[in-house]
């Protein structure tokens, strides 16, 4: 299954907008370009190549958080990920993006039970 290379590059489109004239430009486009960096470390540093479907939506949080949030994701991702693989059978390629989304999901239940402690 593959990610259309047409949504995902709108959605990144529309988010760097809403960041130009609502947010904060600077940080989505540092926390885009972290993200395509941990990215291609991943590709030269892991056992399995990432993908460019994977690529895409960690474009895609990165433009929508910072820059540290997206490498914490991003190093996340691949303990979860090397984690899974020690432990299962299955063998062959398997995909990243559930990771991904795993990773962000816990990322930001964390950083908001945080936020609400020091409350």
């Amino acid at each position: 299954k593959t990610i259309n290379d047409g949504l995902s590059l709108l959605a990144i489109l529309i988010i760097l907008n809403y960041q130009l004239f609502y947010g904060n430009i600077h940080l989505a486009i540092k926390g885009l370009t972290a993200g395509v960096f941990t990215i291609w470390l991943m590709n030269v540093f892991h056992f399995q190549k990432v993908g460019g479907g994977d690529l895409k939506v960690i474009s895609l949080i990165g433009s929508c958080t910072n820059w540290q949030t997206v490498i914490l994701i991003s190093f996340l991702t691949w303990f979860i990920f090397s984690t899974f693989k020690l432990f299962s059978k299955k063998r062959g390629l398997i995909p990243y993006v559930p990771f991904i989304t795993t990773a962000t999901i816990l990322v930001i239940v964390w950083q908001n039970a945080i936020s609400y402690l020091r409350m």
